[in-house]
Parts: structure tokens; sequence; C-alpha cells
């Protein structure tokens, strides 16, 4: 990565075009120099029946050979162009032309590479081994935002408090023996990926070099000081390095020294910040000490300096040969982030002088009307519909390389953000009460995907965007494609730490509770149904966001009350089982398959889902059909609307008695409930409800996890059964001889429960 920070360092000095190319199964090109064989594949059967091996002609994926045959076949392919090969770093390859910036050796050499193997042209060169790269007029931007997300979300960190700074100022962070062991592969793994990351995050290097010196020992205290650089990246996800266009190439360093620093070995941590990458004229070494500077001037030795004397005659002659040393304050020298634990306003010391010289070389007449006009594209965009997608294209292509730029460009980041307001059309309106869709739903799907490019963006995304984003969401026209990549990219902007908790929980209910789906459930199973699979997927990502959100028992109580308040409404079949799903989901953790965890849900909620579930298993019997072919069918349906029941009595033993009781309550009642004049209502209301509350327990005894929990409840089941048995020998019931019949086979698909 050093090579490559040198070589985009040029590319932004001199205006170089980069480019970037793909080999298809690189390792497939490789060429073995040693005999390698490996066992049969399976299935492939010998003629003679004897014990037989292969013989690899070429390498394979998986093979320890593969990377060294595949690196040394693209060697010879370089070395016959003509190229030479670094002896500093072995990948790098370079051809020196009297022309600069070659454009036919470019052609030339992707034409020889295409000829060798399989190559596929990534055009501009935007994103390479975890890292993004941004240009502009200014320079070339590079940072791991994708990388950081991925690493935040790996760990568990995405929804944790940020920090100010990656490491405590002054720490004393030693091998810390009396600290508990942790688990010692889960350290290295997460401090192996810091490492890589630091290596477009200077402002991390001091602070990953402390917590890799005890990856064979790790402890409690240095797993601490890990999570606390995790939370540093929570808050700035997007920082990175900025190389900047033009200027010199005179190479300029701060030098900096924590004297006798570690309380593990007390010798010193040094460092040192390199800003350009070749000497043209004198090494300027700058740095804050200005005892060293005199110390290292002065011809005339000093008896308290007699320790260093060896040390001060070669800087002297290294002074004499034209290095020079300048004196900076300490708040400007960049090297201490190397060297030692910073305070909140000096940790980004990196990244402000970055982006400090961008702002003063601008041109305010020009920003001025890069600004300006900058702010109409939304309303043009709007003016231009559907009826010039073309137009409209190009507008939201123009708006999405502003968006790329306002990182490095701060003057953009305002005027950037501002634009939400103007966008609030282009998605949604409401007209007289009624929502009206705009331009989004009908443009093709790469402008749709374009617009949501553009919003992942946004320093903040603000509610009332938000809102209309939603709103345009719940149009029964949105391809669901649409759909799912605008709950997608508002995730990835809630983990980048650019929505509220709250908003983001907003929009999510909002989707939910108004998504519309016929509720003639009756004659149309799932399959069938486009709008229903719609918002079964839907439900299935929302849940799946919901539950990496890093703080669940928070999340939970914030909603918990909102979807009970909506089932308590009792809506339509498919909104309460969605409702049903969404808070199991919440409630549960990452590892719930692996090792339970008792519920979350307070006592209010379950208590009221104790007494109202059963309304909700009649609702969805009545979807299964009694006979005919679609019998075979039914179970299917009648599990997905059992499943999110069955879940949350996994999780939560007191629901299910609860649940269990009120079935008792209500065959009870139904057995002792003098028969009212409408005896053909009255009767079919019983068979009903026995009808579900058998096929409920029956349903739960084939879940192998509920099987075991019904045993602590056998007293409520079996009086259950009776109860049934008893109405069924009632000869006051007035039952004919067919429902009698009925409610005879039911007592007997029962006896499996005993």
């Amino acid at each position: 990565m050093n090579t490559v920070r040198v070589l985009l360092s040029l590319a932004a000095h001199s205006n170089w075009d980069l480019r970037q190319f793909h080999v298809k199964n690189a390792f497939l090109n490789g060429e073995l120099e040693e005999e390698v064989y490996m066992e049969i594949p399976p299935g492939f059967n010998s003629t003679n029946g004897e014990n037989k091996v292969c013989r690899l002609k070429k390498a394979l994926y998986g093979l320890t050979q593969s990377p060294r045959a595949w690196f040394g076949r693209f060697t010879k392919v370089m070395l016959s162009l003509g190229y030479r090969q670094s002896q500093g770093d072995h990948t790098l390859f370079f051809k020196h032309s009297q022309e600069g910036d070659d454009i036919d050796e470019k052609h030339a050499l992707q034409e020889r590479l295409t000829a060798e193997f399989e190559v596929k042209d990534l055009e501009k060169l935007r994103y390479f081994l975890g890292t993004e790269v941004v240009h502009s007029k200014q320079g070339i931007f590079i940072c791991q935002r994708k990388y950081v997300l991925d690493l935040l979300k790996e760990t568990g960190k995405l929804g944790c408090k940020p920090s100010s700074t990656p490491i405590e100022q002054n720490h004393k962070l030693g091998s810390e023996n009396e600290s508990p062991s942790i688990d010692k592969g889960q350290y290295q793994r997460i401090v192996g990926r810091l490492i890589y990351l630091a290596h477009t995050r200077p402002d991390l290097a001091y602070a990953v070099s402390i917590v890799s010196q005890f990856m064979h020992d790790p402890r409690e205290k240095h797993l601490q000081a890990v999570d606390r650089i995790l939370q540093y990246l929570k808050g700035t996800p997007g920082r990175g390095l900025l190389f900047q266009r033009g200027g010199n190439l005179s190479l300029e360093m701060y030098t900096d020294a924590d004297y006798a620093g570690s309380v593990t070995d007390r010798r010193s941590t040094s460092g040192y910040y390199d800003l350009n990458v070749r000497c043209e004229g004198p090494l300027k070494l700058l740095c804050d000490n200005k005892s060293a500077i005199c110390i290292a001037h002065n011809p005339v030795q000093h008896d308290h300096t007699k320790h260093i004397e060896i040390d001060r005659h070669f800087i002297k002659e290294k002074l004499d040969s034209g290095l020079i040393t300048t004196y900076i304050p300490s708040s400007c020298q960049l090297a201490d982030v190397l060297t030692k634990g910073l305070r909140s306003d000096s940790c980004s010391i990196t990244h402000v002088t970055n982006t400090h010289s961008l702002e003063s070389t601008e041109n305010s007449e020009f920003v001025d009307a890069l600004l300006a006009w900058t702010r109409e594209l939304p309303l043009l965009l709007i003016q231009l519909s559907d009826n010039h997608p073309v137009c409209s294209k190009a507008v939201l292509h123009l708006l999405l390389c502003i968006g790329q730029s306002a990182p490095v460009h701060q003057s953009l980041v305002c005027t950037y953000d501002n634009l939400q307001s103007s966008l609030l059309d282009f998605y949604s309106t409401c007209q007289g009460g009624h929502i009206c869709c705009g331009p989004f739903l009908r443009l093709p799907r790469e402008s749709q995907e374009l617009s949501l490019c553009c919003v992942s963006y946004f320093s903040h995304l603000d509610l009332p965007l938000l809102k209309s984003m939603a709103c345009c969401c719940l149009s029964p026209d949105l391809d669901p494609h649409a759909l799912f990549w605008t709950i997608d990219v508002l995730d990835s902007a809630y983990k980048a730490g650019h929505i509220k908790v709250t908003d983001f929980l907003n929009v999510f209910v909002t989707l939910v509770l108004h998504f519309e789906v016929s509720p003639d459930f009756c004659s149309v199973s799932l399959k069938s149904d486009p709008r229903r699979q719609t918002l079964r997927s839907m439900i299935t990502r929302l849940s799946s966001c919901m539950v990496q959100m890093g703080n669940n028992p928070l999340v939970l109580q914030m909603i918990e009350g909102i979807i009970v308040q909506q089932i308590a409404l009792k809506p339509f079949l498919d909104k309460s089982c969605s409702l049903l799903r969404m808070i199991f989901e919440l409630d549960s953790d990452s590892d719930f398959k692996s090792k339970p965890k008792p519920s979350r849900l307070s006592e209010p909620s379950i208590t009221f889902l104790g007494h109202h579930l059963l309304e909700y298993l009649m609702d969805a019997m009545q979807c299964i059909p009694e006979d005919g072919d679609k019998e075979r069918t039914s179970s299917s349906i009648l599990l997905y609307y059992l499943e999110p029941c069955f879940l949350l009595f996994g999780r939560c033993h007191k629901l299910m008695s609860l649940v269990l009781k009120t079935m008792r309550s209500a065959i009870t009642e139904t057995r002792f409930t003098p028969i009212s004049d409408n005896y053909t209502q009255h009767t079919s209301n019983c068979l009903i409800k026995v009808d579900v509350v058998a096929s409920v327990l029956i349903a739960m005894h084939k879940d192998k996890k509920l099987r075991k929990i019904m045993v602590k409840f056998k007293e409520d089941i079996d009086y259950i059964i009776q109860e049934i048995h008893l109405l069924q020998s009632s000869r006051d019931s007035g039952m004919t001889v067919e429902e009698k019949h009925k409610l005879h086979c039911t007592c007997e698909q029962l006896k499996i429960l005993k």
C-alpha cells in the first residue's frame, strides 16, 4: 500500500489518468514449475478400479502454489513488454516514456494483456482492495469507508456511541497480566484489519501500533482499547487522505519522539510524516523541539550531551550536507498523531491540514457559480420529470459526481445537504391529504439507482426527505427492486451515522403499517400474489436491518409500544403477521439459534399479546381451505402465519402460558354459554374456536423446540383437551350428528398430545 500511495500522489500531482483492469480467474493462468498431484474428483470412476491420482497441468484455486505461479506468469508478460520490475516492491512494474502520460502505451498494454489473459477494463480507478478513490480538480481522495462499515458490522459496533479520539491521552497500557484473558483469535482478526485500515488513516497509526503489541497475549483491557478505536471509527467512517494536485515535489518531513513512553519496555516511540514523494532540493525536517535543534546546530560539545555524541556527529553531517531543520509549534506537528494519544481537537490534524490548503486555493467566483447552479439541479430534475429520461439521467449523474466530490470539497458539503428540501417533490408530494408519487416512480431502473446513490452522499438525512421516500416506496406501481434498493441505501446511511435512530425506525414502521395488500386473503395463495410476496420480502429485509442495529434493547423499547398499539387495532392478517415478525426480530439476539436467551419484552406487552394472539390465530385459520387440491398447499400458508407466534413462544415461555390459559378460557366459555336464538351461528363459532385451538396445539407439538416447552404446561393442555371432550359428550350442545362427528375427529387428532 505504500507503493500505491506514492503512485496516487504522483498521479494527482502530474494529472495522470489511472485505469484499472481485472483479470478473470487470475490463479487459473498460473503455470506450475513443479509436479503437483491431486485426488480424483468425486463422481469420477476409474475404468480398471485402481487407485489413481491426477497430475495438474495448471494451477487451481486453493493450491498453495497458485499465487506464486500466477504472479510468475504475469511477471514474464510484463518483462516481455519492456517493463522493469522494481527492486523495492516486486509488484510494481514501470516503463519510462519521454511523452509523460503515454496514451498509446496504455492501449498497447491493454491489447497485450487481453491477448494473454481474459481481461475486463474497469475504466477509471474508483475502488480497489477495499479502498475508495474519488477524483476531483483538487486531487485524489482515498478512504476505506465501506471497509470501516463492514468492520463495525462484523464486530457489532454499528450502533455504538462514537468516541472523539482513538486512544486515551497519556494512556498507560501495558501487559496487564492482572486483567482477564480474552479470545486470542478474535482479537488478532480485529487488530489485523485495523492494521490494514491504517494505510489510509494516519490518525489510527499510533493507537493500532499500541494494541498490536499484545496480539500474543491479549487481555480484557487491550480489548477495551480496541473497542475505543472502533468507537472512534463509528464517528469518522469516511475520513481518509487527499493527494493534492499541482504544487511541487519537495520532500517535507515532520518528526517527533515520545521519550521512553512505553510502560512495558521503556522504549521511545518515534514517528515521521512524509507529505510528498520525491526530493527536489534540500530535505526539510520540521521539529517542535527547540533544544534538539540547538544541539544539532551547535558545534561546541557540552558535558551533559556526551551520551548522544556519536548520534550528534551523524546529524551534524546531514545538516552540513543540506538538510534543513525548521521549528514548528506543537499544535502544527503532524507527527504527534504517530507517537502519542491526542486530545479530540488535535486528533484530526492530518485531515484538517489536507483540506486547509484545498480551501485556500479555491477561486471564490468559480465556487460561487458552482454552488449557484448546483442548487438549481433538483428543480431541473423535477421539471424534466419522466418526459426526458436521457436528460434526467444526465442530471442525476451530475448530482452524483457533486456528491462524491463533497467530502473533499468542504464548500460543497453544506450546499449539497441543503438540496434535500428541493428533492422532496422528486419522490412524492401530498395533495389534499392524498400521496402523489413524483418522477422517481416512473424513471428507468438505472436512473432510480443513480438517484438513490445521490442520497447516500448526504452527510445527514432529514426526516422530511425520509418520509417522502417512504411514501414513494408504498406505491403499488413501484418496482420491488427500487423498494429494496431504497431500504439498503437507508440502512447504509444509518450505519454511517447519517440518520437518527428515531427517524430510521419511523421510516421502517411507516413502510410496514401503510404497505397496501388486498385483505381478501381467503382465495389467494402467497405465491400467486406478487404484492404479498413483496411485503414478505420487505419484512425480512427490514427485520435484518433492525437486528443489526447496535443496541437492540434500546431499539425494542422505542418501537415495542408502537407495534403493540397497532396490533390492538386489529389490522388485517398480513399486517399483523408482519408486526409480530418485527417484534420477534427486535427481541432476538444474533446468536439466538445457538444459545437462546430470555425475552426482553416488557410485562405489559407480554400480557397484551397473551390475551390477543388467539384472535390472530383464528383469523389465520380462516385462510386455510378445508378440502380439495388446495389442502396440500394450505399447510405452508398456515405455518407462515403461525411462525411468528411460535418464535415468540420459544423466547417467552410466559407468553405461551398466557395463550394456553386464553385457549382454556375460550373453550370453557363456549361449553357453558347458553344456546342463543341464532343456533347456527352459535354452533359455528363453537366449532371454529375448537378447530383453532386444536390445530394450533397440534402444530406446536410438531415443532421440536416447542414440544419440549409444552411439557412444562402439560396441566393446561390436558385441561383444554378435557374441555373439548366434555363439549363433545354434552347432550345439551344441540349439535347435529355431522357436527359431533367433526368434533370427534378433532378429539382423535389431539391424542398425539398425550
